[in-house]
């Protein structure tokens, strides 16, 4: 199966992003997103990558082109070392996960200690009378 590959050139005008071109050709999407950066009628412009992989029903984004108008235009480098960086650096290490014996033992805890404070509590009244 073949994968479907557009080209989105976003636009920011007062904080609202909108979706101002669709392409299928790459570097016509990227000129035209440099172009529209140049202009400096948009406050931030990016152009995004969009494929869908009909074999396993998946979507993926990436940025392709990102300018804003305080800042110098650039080209978003994807290539692989950048991308293994990046993986690293986003993904922290999930807490590690306590075991069902430890579940169960700290449950019980917790239940011995609210049936103490309930007889407890009866010893306590009792005593009043």
């Amino acid at each position: 199966m073949a994968n479907l590959i557009v080209y989105e050139i976003h636009t920011c005008n007062a904080g609202a992003w909108k979706i101002d071109s669709i392409f299928d050709d790459r570097e016509f999407a990227v000129q035209e997103a440099e172009r529209m950066a140049r202009t400096q009628r948009y406050s931030e412009v990016r152009a995004v990558e969009e494929s869908f992989d009909e074999a396993t029903q998946r979507n993926t984004t990436r940025t392709i082109f990102r300018a804003a108008r305080d800042e110098p235009a650039k080209r978003v480098d994807r290539s692989e070392e950048a991308l293994a960086g990046l993986r690293k650096a986003r993904r922290p290490k999930p807490p590690p996960k306590k075991s069902v014996a430890g579940q169960i033992i700290s449950r019980t805890f917790v239940f011995a200690v609210i049936v103490a404070a309930g007889l407890g509590m009866i010893y306590f009244v009792n005593s009043l009378f």
